[in-house]
């Protein structure tokens, strides 16, 4: 795009981001107020928007069906709002020197009651004695008997023999 841009090659939608006149030349300061002041590259805006080819463009031929936007018939656009400083806020409890060594030392107290509890606890529901069990006694062979007799003689029937 030439420096010199005519006006009447401009997209009337072009706007400066914080002002209402756009830079006759393509940069990041520009914007369309179409498409909610989105960013717009460069050769897009060498091309359409300052090239005089915005009657190509997706957006203004949606809005040739539409009225002008209120903000673009006359009320000038609003300065951008001035930067606040952060509040200063109080710095927590917790985030002090002194808070934070008194969250250390319950930490560690909570730890050592924990195991305190736990020891007690047991020594005074474990079922089975902490002392060693005696050794066990030393099996002793017996003698063995012989089988008893699985069949009883008959009851009924000739004598026997």
């Amino acid at each position: 795009m030439p420096e010199g841009a005519s006006a009447a090659s401009v997209c009337p939608y072009l706007r400066g981001r914080y002002r209402s006149e756009p830079n006759l030349a393509p940069s990041d300061a520009n914007a369309c107020v179409l498409a909610a002041f989105i960013y717009l590259p460069k050769p897009q805006q060498s091309r359409y928007c300052l090239g005089g080819q915005h009657l190509a463009c997706a957006r203004f031929v949606r809005q040739q069906m539409e009225p002008l936007p209120r903000y673009l018939t006359g009320i000038p656009t609003a300065p951008p709002p001035e930067r606040l400083a952060p509040a200063e806020l109080p710095t927590l409890w917790w985030r002090r020197r002194a808070g934070k060594v008194f969250l250390r030392l319950i930490v560690v107290l909570l730890f050592a009651g924990l195991i305190v509890f736990g020891w007690h606890w047991r020594s005074t529901n474990i079922l089975v004695p902490l002392t060693p069990r005696p050794p066990l006694p030393t099996a002793i062979p017996a003698p063995t008997l012989p089988p008893p007799d699985l069949f009883s003689p008959p009851t009924a029937g000739p004598p026997a023999h």
